[in-house]
């Protein structure tokens, strides 16, 4: 997969959080793949699609769901776990900053 063809499989939730969310909008990036480390040490291969600050949301193709990740002060990017949708995943990303 590439990153157009992440856009197309996630077009419809973008769409949906960004009626809910209008602030959003600025915040979706161009899907890139990328290595992240989970907090047992896992390597996994996830795509950006979201950045706010330190903190980004994951789109996992292997079962097309959503996670929230951070850049550590090692400058590691650390997957910090799935969520049910985009909604949830962006919610408790503006939980993260309260």
């Amino acid at each position: 997969m590439d990153s157009n063809d992440i856009k197309n499989l996630i077009n419809k939730d973008i769409s949906a959080l960004q009626k809910q969310n209008k602030e959003t909008a600025h915040l979706f990036v161009e899907p890139l793949l990328c290595e992240f480390e989970d907090f047992c040490g896992n390597e996994l291969n996830l795509w950006i699609i979201l950045k706010k600050d330190e903190y980004m949301i994951t789109f996992n193709q292997k079962n097309n769901r959503y996670g929230l990740a951070f850049t550590n002060i090692f400058n590691t990017q650390v997957f910090m776990g799935e969520y049910k949708s985009l909604s949830d995943t962006y919610d408790n990303l503006i939980n993260q900053k309260e």
